[in-house]
């Protein structure tokens, strides 16, 4: 797929990404949110 293709992609152009905060990263009490988040649960 071609570089130009990607960034336009119509079924994606209106996603958004979740951030998260440095500083909810960094709380421990933030670890099992950050393992549910990167395992897509």
């Amino acid at each position: 797929m071609d570089i130009e293709e990607f960034v336009r992609n119509p079924s994606e152009q209106d996603t958004e990404m979740e951030t998260i905060l440095t500083e909810a990263l960094l709380d421990k009490s933030s670890d099992v949110l950050f393992i549910q988040m990167s395992s897509g649960g």
